[in-house]
């Protein structure tokens, strides 16, 4: 269980729009300084691994949608990677976030302990009038037009064991994080819940200084999990 802990699995979920331009160029910008920062905070003890995963909205094609780095431990191919990934698009307000959220879980390979964190960095909610107000133009009142919900997408971050951390740049994405946050501790058993952290200004050394903060967070708590797990093995 120890071991396991070691393991770190970091995913960017990051809407990837027109507006989102400077903080995709922020988190590519940030990836290196991380990876070194980890590395040295742990004297390299750890095994990190990244993904990204870009969405978009439905003025798209479904292939064109989202974009998806698997999770790798090559710095420089998920560099390259990153760097085809451009921001661009959009038609209303609200984007297909439930659309990046099922990426995130269907078609990453999450491994199934240490240490998983997902980093959702947005400007807007999701398609549904229960995650804005009016202000935000929606072509999808009724929710995602394909039916997912997201009581079954924090459901499963639950299971998985997904620590889910929220970059806010505006207030137009926070009736759906408190949607998503209510749904995830219910479900959670009030063990998990979503942490929002500032993403306004997009300053890259702000950005990877928190970037720092969370990891380190998030591999404590898991040592802590694994420590609780191992006590209850031996009882």
């Amino acid at each position: 269980l120890f071991k396991e802990a070691d393991q770190i699995d970091l995913c960017f979920l990051v809407d990837t729009t027109g507006s989102m331009h400077p903080w995709i160029d922020t988190v590519k910008g940030s990836i290196t300084s991380l990876w070194k920062r980890i590395n040295r905070h742990f004297e390299a003890s750890k095994d990190i691994r990244l993904a990204f995963v870009g969405y978009s909205d439905f003025d798209k094609l479904r292939q064109e949608r989202t974009r998806v780095v698997k999770f790798t431990s090559s710095q420089t191919n998920y560099l390259r990677e990153l760097s085809g990934i451009q921001a661009s698009g959009g038609g209303d307000l609200a984007e297909d976030v439930m659309g990046g959220l099922c990426a995130v879980l269907d078609d990453l390979a999450w491994r199934e302990n240490g240490t998983k964190i997902l980093i959702h960095i947005a400007d807007c909610p999701c398609h549904g009038r229960e995650f804005h107000d009016n202000s935000i133009s929606d072509d999808y009142l009724h929710g995602d037009p394909e039916g997912k919900h997201h009581h079954d997408v924090m459901g499963r971050l639950a299971e998985n064991g997904i620590q889910y951390f929220f970059g806010k740049i505006t207030d137009k994405t926070d009736r759906m994080v408190q949607v998503f946050d209510v749904s995830l501790r219910e479900q959670s058993h009030q063990q998990m819940c979503i942490t929002t952290f500032n993403a306004t200004s997009g300053n890259t050394d702000q950005f990877k200084r928190t970037l720092e903060s969370i990891v380190m967070q998030s591999t404590q708590r898991s040592l802590h999990v694994s420590i609780h797990a191992d006590e209850k093995l031996r009882l």
